[in-house]
């Protein structure tokens, strides 16, 4: 038995995909969101030499998709995978998305907010490494491309690092890499569609992660999207000639259920 599970974001779209699947012969189960099939033989491989069932099952739910146009294109949407917003949309990272990294990995104006790590020139090779292990999955990092709701093009990433399954914790990370899209919301928009896939799929308990003093917009964006000032190194950053602290700040699924933090429009940071 091939057993596909639907999960309905409430865009409509679990319909869409759950007509392509009835046209392949798959019925709907009456207790359990979930199609199933009479494997057939159909594919290449047997479900024992597919990996079992359930991944025989994603092949061909993978195999359907790639036959009908419908399921994606039309409205920027792709894959079900994809985080939906109003504006964006948190897509996977792809090998084409190496020249948009390229415009501002080594611009000061975009890095300067970002880790030490930018402190020396990055390398075609330098982002081409990373941008590889981000798509086939091998870095330890987990995130998303922060895209254009209607075309997919690229505007910044958005990731979550050093995730500790065992106390259910990450530190989340954000670039705006587009300058023409800084300062309309985008990052706002972004940070709070990862805190519901990081508190409510991933089941993730505290997010957290660190800002400098001087990023006053992205302090703004963080407050407004419910993360609080746990703690601060003092004076731990040196930049533009000074020495800076280094804010910690952190936001329990609790806090992101109730709602804490400022929900109107204003300024948002890069990360």
């Amino acid at each position: 038995m091939t057993e596909i599970r639907l999960l309905d974001p409430g865009d409509g779209s679990a319909a869409k995909i759950e007509s392509v699947l009835a046209g392949a012969g798959f019925t709907k189960s009456d207790s359990m969101p979930v199609m199933v099939k009479k494997w057939d033989g159909g594919f290449p491989e047997t479900p024992e030499e597919a990996g079992g069932p359930r991944i025989s099952a994603q092949r061909e739910c993978d195999a359907l998709f790639a036959q009908d146009e419908s399921i994606k294109g039309g409205e920027g949407i792709d894959r079900m995978p994809h985080l939906i917003g109003e504006r964006i949309v948190l897509r996977e990272y792809r090998m084409d998305d190496l020249p948009h990294l390229r415009k501002w990995a080594n611009d000061p104006e975009v890095t300067d907010n970002l880790s030490n790590i930018f402190v020396y020139p990055h390398s075609v090779e330098n982002t081409q490494a990373f941008l590889k292990m981000m798509v086939d999955g091998s870095a330890e990092s987990k995130g998303f491309i922060i895209a254009e709701k209607d075309t997919l093009d690229y505007i910044g990433q958005i990731d979550l690092h050093r995730i500790d399954w065992i106390n259910r914790n990450a530190v989340l990370g954000i670039v705006i890499g587009r300058k023409d899209m800084q300062n309309r919301g985008i990052g706002y928009e972004a940070i709070r569609l990862l805190q519901r896939f990081a508190f409510h799929t991933l089941n993730l308990h505290r997010l957290e992660l660190e800002v400098y003093e001087f990023n006053e917009r992205a302090i703004r964006c963080y407050r407004k999207a419910g993360f609080r000032e746990e703690g601060r190194m003092r004076q731990r950053l040196y930049r533009h000639g000074k020495y800076w602290d280094i804010l910690m700040m952190g936001i329990l699924r609790e806090e992101f259920e109730r709602g804490v933090g400022n929900d109107d429009p204003g300024s948002e940071g890069d990360g």
